[in-house]
């Protein structure tokens, strides 16, 4: 179950704050593209993969993917809604293609603590953190 709720954990001298962030808000303009799987496979950091192709809405020619079928493309940030998670990818920017081929995957089961807000973090949206930061920082001019 996705809870579609992220923060980010921000440290100051005097508060700490879980910033409340609208990630689960933000588009993929990776989506602007379509794929075809296609025949082959390899190893790419020591799984299977396999491979597809895939038209970029901002590029000419197509591009060579390889994705790893048995782990869930939700776990990426960018094409997610390729059959599997992308292991060799390219992003397309203003600057030229980039490619992003996966080193190392460990399979493990990590501990919920990991997810959890520390007791001593405050809450806040970010235009409350934005506000209570501005507010320590005049404070600390003053002084």
């Amino acid at each position: 179950m996705r809870l579609n709720k992220s923060y980010l954990l921000i440290e100051t001298p005097l508060q700490n704050f879980a910033v409340r962030t609208n990630d689960h808000l933000r588009v993929d303009t990776t989506f602007d593209y379509t794929f075809q799987k296609k025949f082959g496979s390899k190893k790419i950091a020591g799984i299977r993969v396999k491979k597809l192709n895939v038209k970029h809405k901002s590029l000419q020619n197509e591009l060579t993917f390889y994705y790893a079928k048995k782990v869930p493309a939700k776990y990426a940030n960018t094409y997610t809604n390729l059959p599997g998670l992308p292991v060799l990818f390219y992003i397309p920017t203003e600057k030229g293609l980039f490619r992003y081929t996966l080193t190392e995957i460990k399979f493990n089961t990590p501990p919920l603590q990991l997810f959890l807000i520390p007791a001593d973090y405050k809450k806040v949206s970010f235009d409350e953190f934005t506000d209570e930061f501005t507010k320590i920082y005049e404070n600390e001019q003053k002084h």
